[in-house]
């Protein structure tokens, strides 16, 4: 059998591989300090690597389950976002954002498995399994859901932060901006190029510019 190497599958993988190293950390630090929403948001980084890793697998062998199983990952791993930060905020889930996050998730999953939402495609001299049109839309929504809501979040944290912690918080500003908006920029533009690195160094450098800021969680 003949691998699907090409660039954007070894920095997904990679990707995957950082990402599931911040959710031990988050993890570890939780149990240890007894932080209930790092508890939940170390859960977000599970599905998120697995997210990666599935795509890496399935892109890897061209094997369509594994790429269909990675689009539920990362509904779960919104869902798991959503409650970490409300539990930043509240101790409680916002009913509201939770109905989102699991009626948009639920239309991505749903669509990854039903059929001509799953296409392979060849770009920049690469075979990729990629979205079809239904399932790229939607999937663009949840993308943008998640991001507006790390990105609100943060800033919040960053604008109310006590003045003799306003570096730190805005160093997990940095790490969502980088994460959020900056990545999605970049994932739209790669395909065995330039973007393809700036969104591995942008994601997985924001990633772990929050797991060590624990505090704020």
């Amino acid at each position: 059998m003949v691998l699907n190497w090409n660039l954007d599958v070894i920095l997904g993988g990679f990707n995957g591989l950082i990402i599931l190293i911040g959710a031990i950390i988050a993890y570890h630090t939780s149990r240890r300090k007894r932080i209930k929403p790092l508890f939940y948001f170390s859960f977000s980084y599970v599905f998120l690597a697995l997210y990666f890793i599935l795509d890496f697998f399935g892109q890897l062998y061209l094997n369509i389950e594994l790429y269909q199983l990675h689009y539920v990952m990362f509904f779960l791993a919104a869902i798991f976002f959503v409650i970490s930060i409300d539990y930043t905020i509240a101790e409680s889930v916002n009913v509201v954002k939770m109905c989102i996050a699991v009626s948009i998730g639920s239309v991505v999953s749903v669509l990854s498995y039903l059929p001509n939402n799953i296409i392979i495609i060849t770009k920049e001299g690469g075979t990729y399994i990629s979205a079809g049109d239904n399932l790229a839309i939607f999937n663009s929504l949840m993308l943008l859901f998640f991001i507006v809501l790390i990105f609100i979040w943060g800033l919040k944290l960053s604008l109310n932060a006590p003045k003799q912690m306003k570096k730190e918080s805005n160093l997990v500003l940095l790490g969502i901006f980088l994460m959020g908006p900056v990545d999605f920029i970049f994932y739209t533009l790669a395909g065995g190029n330039i973007f393809s690195v700036l969104n591995f160094l942008a994601l997985s450098s924001g990633a772990m510019i929050i797991v060590k800021r624990e505090k704020f969680l």
